[in-house]
């Protein structure tokens, strides 16, 4: 939560102490994900408004969309840009954003700048999924731990910032996971997405097989991955009104009578053990050669 805020704020005091950071900059060098069907060339190009948006908004969340990775060719690239002096003053330094985006390649090439880091520079990586990570990268790189916010935290801001009312921040809020970025990225939305994936989960407890890959294949800019991380939580609701009947610790509050009501309708047991087969849904989701077989896999609960 907050690394790529971080890691800013990290680099101005590098390159810019005292005053506020000027982006471009000559010895500041971004590395992003893009599309897998992007060229080399293309790339600058397709993401430099990108990099400018998320600089000047770093809490804010600008979708690249598609599936993503970072090349070789774009480590490589790197790697000679490390290799040229710098320009302003005495120090470089390269953001790699989303670095469990580097295909394999590219983090054996990466592997080589670390083992022999250029002098004079700064490689500072964010990461959603260390996982994906080489250990051999992970050995040598010094590890900070984003927490996530509490979500007092986050309805304080977004009340305060965006002038919401409390019963949505709350909302929000809970749905964020401790990410402010998430947060406004739900804001963004303005809730569209939210009552597309609401209708998926309608049709999913309906046992509707048919309703459901045809709602699937309606809405092919549907995020699967966003949307099994939404049943999961949902699932967690079930499991807490069926525990503690607590409705003040769901985290989606505006759907407490179809939780409320699918607790009565199943075992705790039953429940349990499709939290279990979501949880590794998710898991599988990024290999599974056939995504809208893995959504239906969930129909029967």
């Amino acid at each position: 939560v907050g690394k790529f805020a971080t890691a800013l704020d990290f680099v101005s005091d590098i390159l810019s102490p005292g005053k506020k950071l000027v982006y471009p900059h000559s010895d500041l060098k971004f590395v992003v994900p893009t599309k897998k069907d992007s060229s080399e060339n293309e790339a600058p190009d397709a993401y430099g408004e990108f990099v400018n948006k998320l600089v000047a908004n770093p809490h804010r969340y600008f979708p690249i969309g598609g599936s993503i990775s970072i090349p070789i060719a774009a480590i490589r690239s790197l790697s000679k840009w490390l290799s040229y002096s710098a320009m302003t003053g005495n120090l470089k330094v390269a953001i790699i954003l989303e670095a469990g985006c580097m295909t394999t390649q590219a983090q054996n090439a990466f592997l080589k700048t670390l083992e022999e880091p250029p002098e004079n520079s700064y490689l500072i990586l964010t990461c959603s999924n260390p996982d994906k990570l080489l250990p051999t990268i992970k050995s040598r790189v010094q590890g900070l731990l984003s927490e996530p916010l509490s979500k007092q935290s986050i309805v304080d801001y977004l009340t305060e910032n965006y002038k919401i009312d409390k019963d949505k921040a709350r909302l929000v809020a809970n749905l964020a996971d401790g990410s402010l970025m998430e947060a406004l990225a739900m804001l963004e939305r303005k809730g569209d997405e939210r009552k597309v994936l609401v209708n998926l989960l309608h049709s999913l407890f309906a046992n509707d097989e048919l309703g459901t890959i045809n709602f699937i294949r309606q809405k092919r800019d549907i995020d699967l991955s966003h949307f099994l991380v939404f049943l999961l939580s949902f699932i967690r609701d079930i499991i807490v009104l069926k525990e503690s009947r607590s409705p003040e610790r769901l985290i989606n509050s505006d759907l407490l009578d179809f939780a409320r009501k699918l607790s009565k309708e199943f075992s705790t047991e039953t429940i349990s053990e499709y939290f279990q087969r979501v949880r590794q849904s998710i898991g599988m989701l990024e290999s599974y050669p056939n995504k809208d077989l893995l959504i239906l896999s969930l129909i029967h609960i």
